[in-house]
């Protein structure tokens, strides 16, 4: 334990002497940035090293980044391919419309509803107002009749 505090003592004792010149190299940066900027705004101009900041005088259009100013990465799209085609989501379509609901008796189908709950079941019946599923659960099954204000979706299996 003793040694471990004589380390952090060292290390710390380091760090600040370390420091110390990076502290006054900070110190005389920010004063020449300073001089620069005050420079600049008595000319009127953007000062070096400040592209993209408004200079007195100036509109926002006409201020430009610095020609100097390395970019560090250029971002392009690579070019399409005849193979690019694999990547894409399977298009599924609109679902099922609600009128198509009737034609579907006995089918699994799964409703997802305006509260985006997931439904999958059997469709016992459906008409222009409402359509009745049948969902297992656990112990046997449960039916619910939906009303087509709350179906948002329907897909079939």
């Amino acid at each position: 334990m003793n040694m471990n505090r004589w380390l952090g003592l060292a290390l710390a004792l380091s760090a600040v002497s370390a420091t110390a010149a990076t502290l006054e190299e900070d110190e005389a940066r920010i004063d020449a940035l300073i001089r620069a900027e005050r420079a600049a705004r008595a000319h009127g101009a953007a000062p070096r090293g400040v592209a993209g900041t408004q200079a007195a005088g100036t509109q926002r259009d006409d201020v430009q980044a610095e020609p100097d100013v390395p970019v560090a990465a250029a971002v392009v799209a690579p070019p399409a391919t005849p193979h690019d085609d694999w990547l894409a989501v399977p298009d599924r379509g609109a679902g099922l419309s609600f009128a198509e609901l009737a034609g579907h008796v006995g089918e699994r189908v799964t409703i997802v509803t305006s509260n985006d709950r997931v439904h999958r079941g059997v469709i016992n019946s459906a008409d222009e107002r409402q359509v009745t599923l049948r969902v297992s659960r656990r112990g046997g099954n449960a039916t619910y009749t939906l009303s087509r204000a709350q179906v948002l979706r329907v897909d079939a299996h």
